[in-house]
């Protein structure tokens, strides 16, 4: 099987996902740093909040392995409902 080609609405989910991630990891990576820091201070030892800190960034990394599978699979269903030419403006 060959690799599809995406579509405009893909590539652009697509980059708003990479943006979200990126942000996750850098806030889940500052979260573990301070987390390994409060830990030595706090308690002398640097494990006692690695779970809280890791948390973030299995989330980041879960979201967006789900979030890569979904926009990669496209085509994207649409909600039945009014289209925009139909919106006439009653006068």
């Amino acid at each position: 099987m060959g690799k599809r080609e995406m579509d405009d609405e893909q590539r652009e989910r697509m980059d708003d996902l990479k943006r979200l991630t990126w942000r996750g990891v850098l806030t889940g990576g500052t979260f573990l740093v301070f987390a390994i820091v409060a830990g030595v201070f706090l308690l002398d030892d640097w494990t006692a909040f690695l779970f809280w800190g890791s948390l973030t960034l299995v989330l980041t990394i879960v979201v967006f392995v789900s979030q890569w599978r979904y926009i990669r699979r496209g085509p994207f269903p649409r909600l039945p409902g009014r289209r925009p030419a139909a919106r006439a403006v009653r006068g």
